[in-house]
């Protein structure tokens, strides 16, 4: 998963990457997050086995361009199909995914 500066959307210039994520093993189907500061935010990932990832994310304007540094801080796998939704609010975490039939 990649990160990019929407700051500008109607910029004609092409997107620039501001960080990735490269933990998961499958596609990424849902993300919700919170800033906790100018500089720092939590963010929740979900993907098509049902794995739940949640992330400190930094910024670093050590080089220049501002990138966001992404720490791995928890691993959630209790779904047994993919996560269809992901909502973060008062300090909880709900998740949908597809039961079967």
């Amino acid at each position: 998963m990649v990160f990019r500066d929407l700051s500008e959307p109607y910029s004609p210039e092409p997107l620039k990457s501001l960080g990735s994520i490269s933990s998961h093993t499958r596609p990424v189907e849902c993300l919700d997050g919170q800033a906790l500061s100018a500089d720092s935010a939590i963010l929740y990932t979900g993907d098509t086995m049902g794995v739940i990832k949640a992330w400190i994310l930094q910024k670093d304007t050590s080089g220049g361009r501002p990138r966001w540094v992404a720490t791995l801080k928890d691993t959630v796998d209790h779904h047994r199909t993919r996560i269809n939704d992901i909502r973060y609010g008062n300090g909880q975490l709900w998740t949908g995914g597809y039961l079967g039939s």
